[in-house]
């Protein structure tokens, strides 16, 4: 019987994969599950993957030593896993955040004889589309795979039953590991949601023939039906046979290859992809969603047809989703697409629209803001190695206004920034898809985006500064702005100690005492008692130590001219 927080195992096999094992290593070791035993099983790399292993040998373990494949490394993991329940992810791949305790409540009090399967996004730089297990899995088999393994979660005692995967096999071991489970009874639970990110490339998909083969030869050794499995594999080879003759042959995964965008509810599939997408978290914005559609035909009429507007409504209880209707009803935009779900805050809205996102850039708007400018001809200019595109926005209340410009920022001075402020209004930038790395964390209540540029630091790899151009007006507003103060400093003190310990290897002095005082002035916006020592840490940036010492002084009196009191949440 598996308890309701069971010890889950994840096992990583790599080799020479220093471009995207830290993003791995990232989206296991942020999951909010308290019980997770990591291992990482290196083939011997060359190329500095050690290196990054070595950062987080106190999180996880690793070995590093040649192997027998992909098979064989899934299996040294398992051995040496603890875990009443095991998931293996890929070296360039990467899990959802808030998989592992989706994991165990759905495994809860079942007798470990279930494998629990989701969703899995598969996707490379060109190119990306959620998948669900096909109807009938079991028929599904004599076709392919309806299921990647990245996507379960199998449970020691079914690795126990009928075996671990087959070394024989280079590319299909997954496939005939699910094949005997199926064959041997073991239960499938399915649950729709997604649970990781599948990179595009690998021997299965660079090599389609020779996976075919492998899975015709599992068929027919576990006894599938032969004039079927037959049939299906020359129809394969068939198909793949046109593909080369007329495609060419499928290139190789890109090294180090990031998220692409996916097709999603509300937009036509056979569109080609968009140069910007503007996303737009919507919560119960009746007040001001029309203003803030308005904005939107700021952007001129020859280039709306390559814009997509994607407008999430996160639980709206108001008339927000009928305002939406009839705006889209105008046709304005040729891709303008609403999706509806559960309130989950400004994170999950925000998530759920970079997953859906189409375009090459993607812009966030709020749902009370108004767009200033045309995004289309700098994302049209912009050179290729560009990451990102900064402008000023105006910051406004009442009869209030302010021009927050955009600071510049590299991979050097990144952390520096970022440990001392959150120096951006999302808004601010216009931001290369492909820079993105890590979804907004759905356990933040406010802040979340300074968490989120913090890390994102390939969004600022290569930073233009556009002049003189506003790209928004923040409208700066609040409710209870006490209630909010408290909860923010919540939020500081929490993001600031999580950055810290996921950062510490790479942190200097001055950032980590940056970080140090962002979490006690966290704590006084709680009303925890502070000492005044704390302002004593040295090196610190200048700025923030002032800030440090108004808070201290006024305490939650600052909760009237924080600025951060008035943000903004759905």
């Amino acid at each position: 019987m598996i308890g309701p927080t069971p010890l889950i195992s994840i096992i990583t096999p790599t080799f020479n994969s220093a471009r995207t094992i830290e993003r791995t290593i990232h989206s296991v070791l942020s999951q909010d599950y308290p019980q997770i035993d990591y291992h990482i099983v290196d083939g011997g790399s060359t190329d500095g993957t050690l290196d990054i292993l070595k950062k987080y040998e106190s999180r996880l373990t690793w070995t590093s030593a040649k192997d027998e494949g992909v098979a064989d490394a899934f299996n040294i993991g398992i051995k040496r896993s603890r875990g009443e329940v095991i998931g293996i992810v890929n070296a360039d791949d990467y899990y959802e955040l808030g998989v592992l305790n989706l994991v165990a409540q759905t495994l809860a009090d079942s007798n470990g004889d279930t494998i629990f399967h989701g969703q899995i996004r598969y996707y490379n730089d060109r190119m990306s589309r959620i998948l669900s297990p096909w109807p009938m899995p079991r028929k599904a088999m004599w076709l392919d795979l309806p299921f990647n393994h990245p996507s379960y979660f199998v449970p020691r005692v079914v690795y126990d039953r009928i075996g671990l995967y087959d070394t024989k096999y280079k590319i299909a071991m997954d496939y005939d590991f699910t094949l005997r489970a199926m064959q041997a009874g073991v239960k499938f639970r399915y649950v729709p949601r997604l649970i990781s990110h599948f990179q595009i490339g690998g021997l299965a998909s660079s090599d389609p023939r020779a996976t075919h083969r492998e899975v015709l030869r599992s068929q027919l050794e576990h006894g599938e039906p032969a004039l079927i499995c037959r049939t299906t594999f020359a129809a394969k080879m068939t198909i793949n046979s046109l593909k080369r003759f007329f495609l060419g042959a499928p290139s190789p995964r890109p090294i180090g290859a990031v998220p692409a965008p996916f097709f999603t509810a509300g937009l036509q599939p056979n569109r080609p992809p968009a140069l910007v997408s503007i996303i737009i978290p919507i919560y119960n914005s009746s007040l001001t969603l029309q203003r803030t559609l308005d904005s939107l035909l700021r952007i001129a009429p020859q280039h709306r047809d390559a814009v997509h507007i994607q407008m999430i409504d996160d639980g709206s209880t108001d008339d927000s989703v009928a305002i939406v209707e009839r705006w889209r009803a105008q046709n304005h935009f040729p891709m303008a697409g609403l999706i509806t779900q559960p309130n989950g805050g400004t994170s999950a809205a925000r998530n759920m629209g970079l997953n859906s996102s189409i375009g090459e850039w993607v812009f966030f708007l709020d749902s009370d803001d108004e767009l200033m400018f045309d995004p289309m001809p700098f994302a049209a200019r912009a050179n290729p190695d560009i990451t990102c595109l900064a402008f000023a926005v105006k910051l406004r209340k009442g009869g209030w206004v302010y021009r927050w410009g955009a600071q510049v920022i590299s991979p050097v001075t990144h952390l520096d920034a970022m440990t001392s402020k959150c120096p951006y209004y999302p808004p601010n930038l216009l931001i290369r898809r492909r820079a993105i790395d890590r979804l907004f964390d759905t356990s933040l209540r406010t802040l979340e985006d300074w968490h989120w540029f913090t890390t994102n630091p390939r969004i600022f790899e290569k930073m233009q500064t556009i002049n003189g151009v506003t790209s928004a007006i923040v409208h700066v507003h609040g409710g209870n702005k006490t209630a909010q103060f408290s909860q923010r400093g919540k939020d500081r003190t929490e993001i600031a100690s999580r950055l810290l310990n996921e950062l510490i290897p790479t942190l200097t002095k001055k950032q980590q005492s940056n970080l140090l005082l962002q979490a006690d002035i966290g704590r006084v916006q709680t009303g925890e008692p502070v000492s005044w020592t704390a302002l004593g840490r040295w090196p610190c940036d200048l700025s923030l130590l002032a800030k440090g010492a108004i808070y201290f002084v006024f305490r939650k009196q600052t909760a009237r001219i924080d600025p951060y009191s008035s943000g903004k949440s759905a």
